[in-house]
């Protein structure tokens, strides 16, 4: 939204400051003088009176509680004087430097959204969208941006349709031409989503007479006592209440097994720990001891049905040294990389895909384009605008370059087809090979594929097995070390969305969730309002402060639900207060208070009610 503008410098007035009565104690006298030096140095710059190339306005930090609410009061028109001109400079600045990378041709993801939604704000170029009549299917809608909403919807009403659909009474979009599947439940996001336009984007499409809203509340993941734990803890916290989600109860698929569900209790025993790094690696000593029974058990057969979710990257560790102590191997699942990030595992699957299957014309374009950088135009020429033009068969003209690639990709496929899986897959690997030179990361992902290709050709499977697998990991995270192979995964909440595993662990839930301190100026404020603009932390009114840390409780339950959610057949708690209960900060919640399982918190019956694990 466009800024507020706040250009004429208001009146103000600092006597109150320089006269106030001074306490009785010495080191506050003493920090009110300083502050009062400093206050004074910027009122001259302020009013012109001198001259210094930057300065700061002084806030009050210490002199005593009721100084410092004085003097933030006193100094409030000002300070909301300078934070307006800050949302005016970045405003224009924004704005500059999109500018900029649209003259360099260097747009970023943000810019097609913009630019995308601004473009069904004109005409002709609305209208002659929408008469395109696309039928939009959206996933994970929770997770959807604002601006994304704008011009998904926007996209599917009526030809001639004015105004915003977010306005009172705005027409309905067309039936049957927007589907969109969300779980409010799952929205840990809100970097960049925002619960309020997903709500309103519900309203709009139910409350219209070509709208209708479906629910779904049986899980295919999760056993019927891992349900029954989530059900428990969730239908109290998430109450519809200040923003909050309102809970939909889960239920088990018909054919659910009964699922387990345990505490592990965790202290140092005989050990001497000296930091909190170091309980973790006992922890992770003592996870791998119930690990070993559970396999023992038959609870799962192999280590990479396992997963450790939790909260921070740089616990992981410590908690694979203690594994690692134990013999159990560990992978640290990236945060940021998936396989199909990677050039070389995505061209290699798009080969396999057109191997596998030769009427694949997309595939088949993609590895003319990408691979062989045959352009738009020369595809269209070859084509003529006929797709069948790239099913590897017949023979095509050797007259056309298209047609000479495509006649060497059939030959290609032929030799592939006639040799062994890793020959084959070494064939297709030479020629990505020579186009990935000089990307060390992409040449070692060719060899995890080539390492995957032997082991599927020693175990005797087939390349329609192989393709598959390649395909299925694509949107699966890349480990850290390696090829994850058969080893426990070590992954954090926001990054296990949509990933499932038959025992989750849950360690660290004691332990002391360090947040960054808030690098000022900042944004505050709803995502949807005005841009407003916070330099210092004493801006925040009270309520805009309660608002903030709400949102950040509130998305810690949602994050906690997905961690949770994440087990099919057994779900591990380590009841680790003892351990970390050294290294605790009272001013540091951990994730047994977000979650409201200590003992103030409103599941503490749920809690104490989790039997705990035994090595019987």
């Amino acid at each position: 939204p466009p800024v507020q503008q706040m250009v004429e410098l208001p009146v103000f007035d600092f006597t109150p400051i320089y006269e106030c009565e001074l306490p009785k104690n010495k080191r506050s006298i003493a920090s009110i003088q300083r502050y009062q030096s400093a206050l004074r140095q910027f009122e001259q710059v302020l009013r012109g009176e001198a001259e210094v190339d930057f300065m700061v306005l002084p806030r009050p930090t210490a002199g005593g509680a009721e100084f410092i609410a004085l003097a933030g009061e006193v100094v409030r028109p000002v300070a909301n004087w300078i934070n307006a001109q800050i949302a005016e400079l970045a405003y224009h600045l924004s704005c500059e430097f999109r500018a900029y990378r649209v003259s360099a041709g260097q747009l970023c993801f943000d810019d097609l959204i913009y630019y995308a939604r601004g473009l069904l704000s004109t005409e002709p170029a609305q209208s002659e969208i929408r008469r395109l009549d696309y039928s939009i299917l959206l996933d994970e809608a929770q997770d959807t941006d604002p601006y994304q909403f704008d011009f998904l919807l926007e996209l599917c009403r009526p030809v001639g349709t004015t105004g915003s659909w977010r306005e009172a009474g705005a027409p309905a979009i067309e039936g049957g031409r927007f589907s969109m599947v969300g779980d409010p439940q799952q929205s840990i996001y809100s970097s960049r989503a925002d619960l309020g336009t997903y709500r309103q984007a519900i309203q709009y499409i139910a409350n219209s007479d070509k709208g209708d809203r479906i629910g779904f509340e049986v899980t295919f993941r999760c056993d019927r006592k891992i349900v029954q734990l989530v059900n428990n803890c969730f239908s109290t916290l998430f109450d519809g209440q200040s923003g909050q989600v309102s809970y939909v109860s889960l239920q088990s698929r018909q054919d659910a097994g009964t699922g387990e569900t345990y505490r592990l209790a965790i202290d140092t025993g005989a050990q001497s720990v000296a930091t909190a790094d170091e309980a973790c690696r006992v922890e992770g000593q003592a996870i791998a001891a119930a690990l070993m029974a559970m396999r023992e058990r038959g609870t799962f057969k192999q280590w990479n049905e396992v997963a450790l979710i939790c909260p921070r990257k740089n616990w992981f560790s410590p908690l694979a040294d203690g594994l690692l102590e134990a013999g159990i191997p560990s992978s640290f699942l990236s945060s940021h990389k998936r396989y199909g990030d990677f050039l070389a595992w995505c061209w290699v699957t798009a080969f396999c895909r057109i191997l596998t299957r030769p009427v694949d014309a997309y595939e088949t374009v993609g590895i003319l384009r990408d691979i062989y950088g045959f352009s738009d135009a020369e595809l269209f020429d070859f084509s003529q605008g006929k797709s069948g033009a790239f099913l590897l068969y017949p023979q095509k003209t050797e007259k056309h370059p298209v047609g000479q690639a495509l006649n060497y990709l059939m030959r290609l496929r032929a030799a592939c087809l006639q040799s062994t899986l890793i020959e084959g897959v070494t064939q297709i690997c030479g020629e990505i090979e020579t186009r990935l030179i000089g990307h060390p990361e992409e040449l070692k992902m060719l060899g995890s594929v080539k390492t995957l290709a032997a082991r599927f050709d020693w175990e005797g499977r087939s390349l329609t097995d192989f393709t598959q697998t390649l395909f299925d990991k694509l949107q699966q995270p890349v480990a850290l070390n390696g090829d994850s192979g058969d080893r426990v995964q070590l992954i954090t909440d926001l990054k296990s969305k949509g990933l499932q595993w038959s025992v989750v662990v849950i360690p660290t839930f004691f332990r002391s969730l360090f947040t960054p301190h808030s690098e000022y100026p900042k944004l505050i404020g709803e995502r949807t309002g005005p841009a407003l603009i916070s330099s210092d932390r004493s801006d925040c009114s009270a309520v805009e402060s309660l608002r903030q840390e709400r949102e950040i409780r509130h998305e810690q339950e949602r994050r906690a639900y997905v961690s949770l959610t994440r087990a099919k057949h057994c779900l591990l708690i380590c009841d680790d207060q003892k351990l970390f209960e050294p290294f605790q900060r009272t001013h540091l919640p951990n994730g047994a208070e977000w979650l409201g399982v200590d003992s103030q918190g409103r599941l503490e019956k749920v809690w104490s009610g989790i039997p705990y694990f035994t090595f019987d």
